[in-house]
């Protein structure tokens, strides 16, 4: 399901205020990634996530031709559930925009 662009970012934000744990992966045609962290950082251009011993981090630029979703809770391969997903599709082109995003899933803890 699509989200607006202002509800990606309340939730977010919503995200940064609680400090909340999120699985972030990526996939990219070149690279896919997983990691674990929380929003540190949130601008208009970008945010920016960060593991909590600091050793790893991503930055998601948040300009150009982005789509955001709600994505389905549960599509991690580990034993664990998530509370919800939001999804970031980055169009390349436009012929198979669909297989670069970045996932942010709120872990249930």
């Amino acid at each position: 399901m699509l989200a607006a662009r202002d509800e990606a970012f309340d939730l977010l934000n919503k995200w940064l205020a609680e400090g909340t744990l999120l699985e972030c992966r990526t996939r990219f045609r070149f690279l896919e990634t997983k990691l674990r962290g929380r929003v540190r950082e949130l601008g208009a251009d970008g945010a920016r996530l960060e593991s909590d011993d600091g050793t790893s981090g991503l930055l998601v630029r948040l300009e150009g031709k982005i789509d955001f979703a709600y994505g389905d809770p549960n599509i991690s391969d580990e034993r664990e559930s998530f509370r919800g997903t939001l999804v970031m599709i980055f169009r390349l082109d436009e012929e198979d925009f669909k297989t670069d995003f970045v996932s942010l899933s709120e872990i249930s803890i």
